[in-house]
């Protein structure tokens, strides 16, 4: 008697490995073409506002602020907006003689304005280090919105006061 032909059974695992590498494929594919690779980093500015004014004999460009920093003092002028309507950060160096190439130990004058619609808010000049000018303005600008708060809730205040000294 003749034997009957054996039935040939698929192979399963040679399916679920075709699977798996067309599968793995096509997810690289996406991964790529997405961006998915670059990640959720937070992107920051590349410009100041222009509410935010940089004067003086240094100008915004010889900072070379970083997009972070840059991005702070952005989210400031955002932030206090509804109060300022412009900030003028006046930096001047205190010595003729002080380096023209600005780095993070180099000493400034700062003289920060805040224009609002009753009154400008200024500072004393300060000498502010370049490392420091970012979180002094930080300070400043919330000290100035405080402030300047104050002194629009106070009666008859905007009749006499143009401008508010810190």
């Amino acid at each position: 008697m003749a034997k009957p032909a054996k039935r040939k059974e698929p192979n399963v695992a040679l399916g679920v490995a075709l699977s798996l590498i067309l599968l793995a494929a096509v997810g690289a594919v996406v991964f790529f073409q997405t961006d998915l690779l670059r990640g959720t980093g937070h992107r920051y500015d590349d410009a100041l506002l222009n509410s935010v004014q940089v004067s003086g004999t240094i100008k915004a460009r010889d900072l070379h602020l970083t997009g972070r920093e840059i991005t702070k003092i952005n989210n400031l002028a955002r932030r206090y907006g509804n109060l300022f309507h412009k900030m003028d950060i006046n930096l001047v160096l205190p010595d003729k003689f002080s380096p023209i190439e600005i780095e993070e130990r180099t000493t400034m004058v700062l003289t920060l304005r805040c224009h609002a619609e009753k009154a400008v808010v200024e500072f004393w000049s300060r000498r502010v280090s370049r490392s420091d000018l970012v979180r002094h303005v930080t300070r400043s600008m919330a000290e100035a919105a405080s402030e300047y708060e104050h002194f629009i809730a106070t009666p008859g205040s905007g009749r006499s006061v143009a401008h508010l000294y810190l």
